[in-house]
């Protein structure tokens, strides 16, 4: 991996980490096609999807620990007794 400066840019708050990645022939069309739909580049149309469902996990993640601090219990021990029915989730 190379961290690659933004346009413009030179601090070092403004870099951006470069990560290779495979996928496979319909993979990759299924991409290419997606953003193209989209008018995005596949590259910008990756890490918007990756960063979304980051984003989205992280709001998942934080719910779930909030439901167990009121709880009284651990995200785990939430989890391992299936007990996740509660108003709002």
């Amino acid at each position: 991996m190379r961290t690659v400066p933004l346009p413009g840019r030179t601090d070092k708050t403004a870099q951006l980490e470069r990560v290779v990645v495979d996928f496979t022939p319909a993979e990759r069309d299924a991409i290419d096609a997606h953003a193209s739909a989209l008018g995005l580049s596949p590259d910008q149309y990756i890490r918007q999807a990756a960063a979304e469902r980051a984003l989205i996990w992280q709001r998942e993640r934080e719910a779930l620990q909030a439901v167990a601090q009121r709880r009284g219990c651990t995200v785990k021990e939430l989890v391992e007794r299936g007990s996740l029915i509660e108003a709002g989730l």
